[in-house]
C-alpha cells in the first residue's frame, strides 16, 4: 500500500460522513415533512457542516502525516 492509496481511503471516509449527513437530511424531509423546519433548523445545518469540515480536515491531516512517514 503506497501513500496515494492511504490518501484515497481518507478521502472516501470523508465522503461517507458527508453522505450520511445528506441521507439524514433526506430521511427527515421524507418521513417528517411537517416537522422538517423544526428538526433541521439553521443551528443543525451549521453543526452538520462544521462536523463534516472539521472531521475531514483532522482526518486528512492525520492521514497525510502518516502517509509521509512511509518509505517511497
Amino acid at each position: 500500500m503506497c501513500s496515494a492509496d492511504v490518501l484515497r481511503i481518507c478521502n472516501g471516509v470523508n465522503r461517507m460522513l458527508l453522505l450520511g449527513m445528506m441521507a439524514f437530511d433526506c430521511y427527515v424531509a421524507i418521513c417528517n415533512p411537517l416537522r422538517y423546519p423544526v428538526i433541521m433548523s439553521k443551528v443543525v445545518y451549521v453543526l452538520m457542516a462544521s462536523v463534516s469540515w472539521l472531521s475531514g480536515g483532522i482526518n486528512s491531516v492525520v492521514q497525510t502525516s502518516l502517509a509521509m512517514r512511509l518509505p517511497m
